[in-house]
């Protein structure tokens, strides 16, 4: 049974004002579709409509719909303090590409927002000013550290055999080392060979093959100071 936990910043869809930090591949497989979905950023900022577009629409779409028709599982994971019901609407409306099934499969998803992650962490970190270093090495390898806590706890409560079937598709380089650190697989969204990878997983989802990610081998021995996109 496979378990792929999707991030959403850079991954699945992009915030508008911050469209320019998309690798050129990322930007080449922009959709022009946009949504508006209610966030608020930090400790202290309003909640307020942001416009989105999905990236790799077309293949995201194969992947959920391959993902519905063979009852594997995924996961919504964000650093990001979405609101549930109107990012999963969203998604649906970006990804399900009409098709019942897969609505309902992203419906029934787990979505865990940085709230959710705040709790895993056991502390709020949102006091630590963005401008210090507390940030960068605080902040994001505690979201990071949760991150895999969540993929670590689906992968013992569910008594899943094969942590090869665990994949973390993540555009933050300090999400894929700790996933990897503990052998799941990764994939890096802003890679050149990211529609490659996208079919090669599809199909082997779809025909219940292996899959083996090039992705595994491109993270550090140390982990990285700092990762945009969490």
């Amino acid at each position: 049974m496979w378990h792929i936990f999707f991030d959403l910043d850079l991954t699945l869809i992009v915030r508008k004002d911050i469209a320019q930090a998309l690798s050129e591949a990322q930007r080449k497989h922009l959709s022009p579709q946009t949504s508006n979905l209610t966030a608020g950023f930090a400790r202290g900022d309003k909640e307020g409509d942001v416009v989105f577009s999905p990236l790799y629409q077309d293949l995201h779409q194969q992947l959920f719909l391959a993902l519905a028709d063979s009852n594997s599982n995924f996961h919504f994971v964000t650093a990001g303090s979405y609101l549930e019901i109107p990012t999963r609407f969203a998604l649906k409306a970006f990804f399900s590409n009409g098709n019942g099934l897969v609505r309902r499969s992203i419906e029934n998803a787990p979505f865990i927002n940085r709230a959710a992650l705040d709790k895993l962490i056991g502390n709020d970190l949102d006091s630590y000013d963005k401008k210090s270093e507390d940030f960068e090495q605080i902040l994001i390898p505690a979201l990071a550290s949760a991150k895999t806590d969540y993929m670590k706890r689906v992968f013992m409560e569910q008594s899943i055999d094969n942590c090869q079937k665990m994949i973390l598709v993540d555009d933050s380089e300090c999400n894929r080392f700790y996933a990897s650190h503990y052998n799941f697989q990764i994939i890096d969204p802003t890679k050149t060979n990211y529609g490659i990878i996208l079919r090669t997983l599809t199909n082997a989802i779809s025909s219940d093959g292996e899959f083996y990610s090039f992705h595994n081998h491109d993270t550090n021995k140390q982990p990285p100071v700092a990762a945009l996109g969490n």
